[in-house]
C-alpha cells in the first residue's frame, strides 16, 4: 500500500497497490489496485498509524497487535518499508488473531472471577462480582442479574458507570411478555437498539429509554433444568451484539448457578 500524507506529515489515507485474495476474506470487501483504505475502513486506531510512520521513517520493520473497531476483529500485522528512504510504499502481512485474543481475555476474566469468588459463598456477593467483571470485560456501562422469584424478576444490585439510574427493583414478569419468553424458552434476548427494535412493545421500549437501557444482551441462567435468573449486559447507546458475545455471556452465566 502507498501512504498518503496530509500537510502536517500525518497519514491521511492509504492506497492499495497490490493485495492477495485473502485480504477480501479478512475485511469482507473486494479490493482492487487504487482502492483507498478509507473506502472500506472508516476508522483506524492511532497505534496503527504510529507504527506505520515509524516504519516509513526508519525503514525498520515492526509487528503490532491491535483491535480494529470497524471490523470488530483483532489483528497481528507486520509492516515493512518497500524501497529506500522517502518511498511511501509499505508491505503489510497480517493475521486475524481474534479467536486467540478472545480466549486470552476469557482466561483473564475467569482468573479474576475466581479470585473474587474465593472468599465468599454469599449469592448476592457472587452476583455483584459477576456483574462487575462482566461489565468491565464487555466494556459496557451496566450489568446486573435478575433472579426469578414467582412472577417477579428481582434485581438486588446492579453494577453501572457514571450517573446512570439504578434499575434495582422487583419487576412483575406478567408486565413484560418478551422477558417472560426468556424464562419459558431459555434462549438469550438480543436488542441492538431499543428505540428502533421491532421486537419490543411500546411499553417496554418506553421503559428502556427512560432507564437508558438502549442495547442489551439478556442470557438465561439455568439451574436444575429451569431458568432461575437472567444475566443482563447493557449499554446506554446502540451496540451490535456478536455471536461470540452471546457465547461468552452464556459461558459466564454458569458461575451464577
Amino acid at each position: 500500500m502507498e501512504l498518503v500524507f496530509d500537510q502536517t506529515g500525518r497519514i491521511a489515507d492509504m492506497i492499495c497497490r497490490e493485495a492477495n485474495a485473502a485480504l477480501a476474506t479478512h475485511i469482507g470487501y473486494s479490493v482492487t489496485s487504487g482502492t483507498l483504505l478509507s473506502e472500506f475502513i472508516s476508522h483506524i486506531e492511532p497505534y496503527w498509524h504510529d507504527s506505520l510512520l515509524r516504519v516509513h521513517q526508519t525503514g525498520v520493520a515492526e509487528r503490532v497487535e491491535g483491535y480494529n473497531a470497524d471490523r470488530g476483529r483483532w489483528f497481528s500485522v507486520q509492516y515493512s518499508r518497500v524501497g529506500e528512504a522517502g518511498h511511501n510504499l509499505i508491505a503489510a502481512v497480517f493475521q486475524d488473531i481474534t479467536d486467540r485474543k478472545r480466549e486470552e481475555q476469557r482466561q483473564d476474566y475467569l482468573l479474576k472471577l475466581s479470585d473474587a469468588l474465593r472468599t465468599t459463598a454469599d449469592p448476592v456477593a457472587i452476583e455483584a462480582a459477576v456483574s462487575r467483571l462482566t461489565m468491565d470485560y464487555f466494556g459496557v456501562d451496566r450489568c446486573y442479574y435478575c433472579t426469578i422469584e414467582g412472577d417477579n424478576a428481582v434485581i438486588r444490585r446492579d453494577a453501572f458507570r457514571g450517573n446512570l439510574p439504578s434499575v434495582a427493583a422487583s419487576y412483575p414478569w406478567s408486565n413484560f411478555p418478551l422477558f417472560k419468553k426468556i424464562v419459558e424458552e431459555g434462549k438469550p434476548l438480543i436488542v441492538d437498539d431499543a428505540p428502533t427494535s421491532a421486537i419490543l412493545d411500546e411499553a417496554l421500549r418506553t421503559l428502556c429509554i427512560q432507564l437508558q437501557v438502549i442495547s442489551f444482551l439478556d442470557v438465561p441462567v439455568v439451574k436444575g433444568g429451569n431458568v432461575a435468573g437472567v444475566l443482563c449486559i447493557v449499554q446506554s447507546t446502540p451496540r451490535p451484539w456478536t455471536p461470540a458475545d452471546v457465547q461468552l455471556a452464556s459461558d459466564w452465566s454458569h458461575y451464577l448457578v
